[in-house]
C-alpha cells in the first residue's frame, strides 16, 4: 500500500505494518558507484586522513628508526672450460656445464663451511654489528630469557652460531638467469664493510676451489706413490720368481725376436727346419745318383750327364780331345795308318779317352758318396728331432708355469709403469693448481643505501594509507548505523528527503544586528548580553534559529527555502493549513527547523503560527520567549486566549504559541487527543494560512503520533550521523497508516564537507 494516501485517510495504527529495507552503501550484485565512493570518502575525510596518516608517519618513523642498510655486489664467473696444459686429466674434474652444477656452487657459498671461514677471516666474532643482539632480540630475550646457564665452551658455540646465522641472512647468492655468473651480495651498516666482506666471500670461494683441488691432488699423490712402493716390490717378487723358475728348469731364453723361447723349443725348430732342407738334399743327390747309375749301366755316353757337363775337368779334356781328333783326321788323309805320327796322335787319343773315363767313373762315385751322406744325414737329424721331442714332452709342465709366471710378471710390470706415470703427471698438476671460477667484478663501496629505500617506503606507505584509509571509510560506513546521505535515508523509509539542512558551527554564527534587535526586545537584557558568546547553548540555539533571516546567502537558509517549497510542492492543492514537525527521539533539531521554516513561511507574507507543542522539551519556547511565558497549555484549558498568549515577531512577521506554563501538570496526551486541540485548530485555519506545530519525538511521547491526526503535512526530522536508523524505522513503524501524512524527510545537521549533497561541488552561497 502507497504511503501517500489521501489527506483524509485516518487509518488505525495496527492497520498498516511498516516494514523497511536497511540497504548497505553497496549491496550485493551492485556495480562499484565511484561517485557514492568519493562521497563515502569525503563525508569519513577525518578518518580517512587518520588512517592515512598514520601510515605515513609510521613509514617515516620506520625510516628515522632503521638505520641504513647498505649492499655490495661481487660477481663471479663460474667458468666450465677446463685448461688443457697436459694431455691427461686432472684429479678433480670441473664444475661442469648443467644447471644443477651451477646452482651446487650456490648453495657452496651460502655453506656453514664457507661462511665460518669468512667470519675467522675477518674475525667478525668480535664485530658489534654481528655480535650485538637487535632490539627486537634484546625484547625477546628480556622477555623469555634462556634457561639454564652454559660453560663457556657452550657459549661462545651459541654465539659463533649466531653470528653465521646472522652472516647468512644478511648474504645473498644468486644465479643471474640461466648464465653461469654468480652474484654474491651482502648487506651492512657501513658500506665499506658490505663492500670488504662481499670480496672476502669471493676471494674464500675461490680460495677454497684451489685448496679441494690440491687436497685432493695431493691425496692421490700419496695414494699413488703408496701404491707405487707396493708395486715395485710385487714386480721385484715376480721377476725373482720367475728368474729362479727357469734356474731351477734349466729354462734358458734367448734374446732378439726369439725372447722368451727355451733353449729346448729353439732347437727343436732348428733341427726340424735342417731336417728338412736334409731331406730335400737327400732326395736331390738319390735322384742325380740314380741317373748317373742309369747312364753308366746302360752305356750311354756319360758326357750328356748335367755334372759331367758342369765338370772344368771334363770340358777342358773334351776341348783337349776335340783339338787331337782334328789333327788325327788330317794325319789320315795324308798318311797311312801305320805312320809314326798317326800312331803318336792316336795314342794320344785313347789317353784322352781314358782319362774322360776315369773323371766320369769320379763322378758317378761323388754322385753315390753325396746320396749316400745325405740319407745319413737325415737319419741322424731324426733322431736328433725324436729325441728333442721326446725331452720336450717332459717340460711341457715347466713352460706353462713359466708362461703363468711371465703373464703375471708382466702385468705387475705393466701396472707399475701405468702407476708411475700418473704419478708423475699428478705431480705436475700439483704444481699448478687453480680455481674453475673467476671473480668478474670485485665489490666497490656502495654510494647509497639499498635498504630501507626511502622513495619506495613512502610510496607504500602512501598507496598502502590511501587503500586502507579509502577501506576504513568504507567500514566505517558499513558498520555506522545513521543515516549520512539522502540516498539512503529515502531507500529506507520510500520518502522524498525535502532537504539537508547543514551544521552551523559556534564560530559560524554571526551576531548581526537583526539578531541583536530580536534578542533585546525578547528578553529585555535578562538572558541575553550584548557580550554573550555563541558558545553559551541556550544563545546558540538562539542564534541557530534566526540564521535564515540574519544569513540569508548561507547554506542554512538555502536548506530552509528548499525545505519550504518542497514541502508545499508536495501537497495537493489547496497549500497545506497545518505543517507538523517531528523526530524519532530528541535533540535531532526539529525545534530549529521549525522555527526557521515557519519564519520563512511569514516573511513570504503568509499569516503563520508557529505553536510550541512539545510540553517536556519546550525548546522552542527558549528561542521566543521566557520559559514560564504562558501558552498553548492555558489556551487549551481555557485560560487565556490566543492573542493574549501569543508572541508577535515584528521582524518576521510570525505568530509564537509558547508551550504554556502549566504543560507539565496537565495530562498532556489527553489534552493534544481531545477535542479542544482539533476545535482550536479547525477555528484558526482559516486565521491562519499556515500553522506550523513543533511536536514531541514519535518514540519519546505518544502524543506526538496523536497530532498527526491534525496535520496536512508533517516533515520527519532525521539527524545526520546521530540517529540510529533502526530507531528512525521503529518510529516510523510506531506512525502506522499516518505515515501518509509525512510528505518527506529533513537530513538535519549535515557536514557539508562530509555530506552526499555538498560532494559534487556545491557549497552555496557565502553569508
Amino acid at each position: 500500500m502507497s504511503l501517500m494516501s489521501s489527506r483524509g485517510d485516518l487509518t488505525p495504527f495496527t492497520e498498516l505494518r511498516f516494514e523497511p529495507h536497511r540497504q548497505n552503501a553497496f549491496a550485493a550484485g551492485d556495480l562499484l558507484d565511484l561517485r557514492q565512493l568519493w562521497t563515502i570518502v569525503l563525508s569519513r575525510g577525518r578518518l580517512f586522513a587518520a588512517v592515512a596518516g598514520l601510515f605515513v608517519l609510521l613509514a617515516v618513523s620506520y625510516l628515522l628508526l632503521v638505520p641504513p642498510t647498505y649492499t655490495a655486489t661481487s660477481v663471479i664467473l663460474a667458468d666450465p672450460r677446463q685448461e688443457r696444459i697436459l694431455t691427461s686429466e686432472a684429479v678433480l674434474s670441473g664444475i661442469g656445464a648443467d644447471a644443477a652444477a651451477v646452482e651446487s656452487q650456490v648453495e657452496l657459498i651460502r655453506s656453514t663451511a664457507l661462511v665460518s671461514k669468512v667470519v675467522d677471516k675477518l674475525n667478525l666474532m668480535a664485530d658489534p654489528e654481528f655480535t650485538q643482539p637487535s632490539i627486537l632480540g634484546a625484547v625477546i630475550d628480556a622477555i623469555a630469557p634462556g634457561g639454564m646457564q652454559a660453560d663457556s665452551e657452550t657459549e661462545a658455540l651459541l654465539q659463533r652460531n649466531k653470528v653465521i646465522g646472522l652472516f647468512r641472512e644478511k648474504m645473498l647468492v644468486r644465479r643471474r638467469g640461466l648464465t653461469y655468473i654468480l652474484e654474491v651480495d651482502f648487506d651492512s651498516k657501513d658500506a665499506a664493510k658490505a663492500a670488504r666482506i662481499a670480496n672476502t666471500i669471493a676471494d674464500v670461494y675461490l680460495n677454497d676451489q684451489v685448496e679441494v683441488r690440491s687436497d685432493a691432488t695431493s691425496s692421490a699423490s700419496r695414494w699413488l706413490d703408496q701404491r707405487i712402493a707396493s708395486m715395485r716390490t710385487k714386480v721385484r717378487d715376480a721377476d725373482r720368481a720367475l728368474a729362479q723358475f727357469k734356474a731351477d728348469n734349466n729354462v734358458i731364453d734367448l734374446g732378439g725376436t726369439n725372447s722368451g723361447l727355451t733353449l729346448i723349443k729353439r732347437q727343436i725348430e732348428q733341427i726340424n727346419n735342417q731336417l728338412i732342407l736334409a731331406r730335400a738334399r737327400a732326395a736331390e743327390t738319390e735322384a742325380k745318383f740314380k741317373q748317373v747309375k742309369r747312364i753308366t749301366d746302360g752305356g750311354i755316353d756319360p758326357g750328356s750327364l748335367p755334372a759331367a757337363l758342369n765338370s772344368d775337368v771334363i770340358a777342358k779334356l773334351r776341348v783337349a780331345y776335340s783339338a787331337v781328333a782334328r789333327v788325327e783326321a788330317d794325319l789320315s788323309t795324308t798318311y797311312g795308318p801305320g805312320h809314326p805320327n798317326l800312331i803318336r796322335i792316336r795314342s794320344q787319343l785313347s789317353k784322352m779317352r781314358e782319362q774322360i773315363k776315369k773323371e766320369m767313373e769320379r763322378i758317378v762315385v761323388g754322385a753315390r758318396n753325396q746320396y749316400e751322406t745325405s740319407r745319413n744325414r737325415v737319419a741322424s737329424l731324426a733322431r736328433s728331432l725324436q729325441e728333442l721331442e721326446d725331452k720336450s714332452a717332459g717340460v711341457n709342465t715347466v713352460a706353462v708355469r713359466q708362461a703363468e709366471l711371465e703373464r703375471e710378471a708382466q702385468a705387475n710390470r705393466t701396472l707399475f709403469e701405468q702407476l708411475l706415470s700418473r704419478s708423475k703427471e699428478t705431480h705436475e698438476q700439483s704444481s699448478r693448481q687453480r680455481s674453475d671460477a673467476r671473480i668478474v667484478a670485485h665489490a666497490i663501496r656502495p654510494v647509497e643505501p639499498s635498504h630501507p629505500r626511502v622513495l619506495i617506503v613512502l610510496l607504500i606507505a602512501s598507496v598502502g594509507g590511501l587503500a586502507a584509509g579509502v577501506g576504513s571509510t568504507l567500514v566505517a560506513h558499513n558498520l555506522d548505523a545513521s543515516y549520512r546521505s539522502r540516498r539512503a535515508l529515502e531507500a529506507d523509509l520510500g520518502v522524498p528527503c525535502l532537504a539537508v539542512w547543514p551544521f552551523v558551527s559556534p564560530s559560524e554564527l554571526g551576531m548581526g544586528s537583526r539578531s541583536r534587535s530580536l534578542l533585546m526586545s525578547w528578553f529585555g537584557g535578562a538572558r541575553y548580553r550584548s557580550g554573550a558568546s555563541a558558545g553559551d547553548d541556550a544563545t546558540y540555539r538562539q542564534l541557530l534559529g534566526l540564521v535564515s533571516m540574519d544569513q540569508p546567502g548561507s547554506q542554512f537558509a538555502d536548506a530552509v527555502r528548499t525545505t519550504r517549497l518542497a514541502c508545499v510542492a508536495a501537497c495537493q492543492s489547496p497549500a497545506p493549513k497545518v505543517i507538523l514537525m517531528s523526530s524519532t527521539l530528541p535533540g535531532e533539531g526539529k525545534s530549529t527547523i521549525a522555527a526557521n521554516l515557519a519564519r520563512s513561511l511569514a516573511r513570504t507574507g503568509a499569516n503563520t503560527l508557529l505553536i510550541d507543542a512539545d510540553s517536556r522539551d519546550a525548546s522552542l519556547t527558549g528561542l521566543f520567549c521566557q520559559p514560564d511565558t504562558a501558552g498553548l497549555s492555558e489556551v487549551l484549558g481555557g485560560k487565556m486566549t490566543l492573542k493574549s498568549a501569543s508572541v508577535y515577531e515584528e521582524e518576521s512577521g510570525l505568530f509564537f504559541l509558547p508551550a504554556g506554563q502549566d504543560r507539565l501538570d496537565l495530562d498532556e496526551t489527553d489534552l493534544l487527543a481531545g477535542d479542544r486541540l482539533a476545535n482550536f485548530l479547525s477555528y484558526y485555519r482559516e486565521a491562519f494560512d499556515h500553522i506550523v506545530i513543533d511536536a514531541p519525538p514519535v518514540l519519546s511521547m505518544a502524543d506526538g503520533r496523536f497530532l498527526y491526526r491534525y496535520a496536512d503535512a508533517a516533515v520527519y526530522v532525521v539527524a545526520w550521523g546521530e540517529t540510529d536508523a533502526d530507531a528512525v524505522m521503529a518510529g516510523f513503524s510506531a506512525l502506522g497508516g499516518l505515515r501518509s501524512k509525512i510528505v518527506g524527510t529533513v537530513l538535519n545537521k549535515a557536514d557539508p564537507a562530509r555530506s552526499e549533497t555538498y560532494a559534487y561541488g556545491y557549497r552555496g552561497r557565502s553569508a
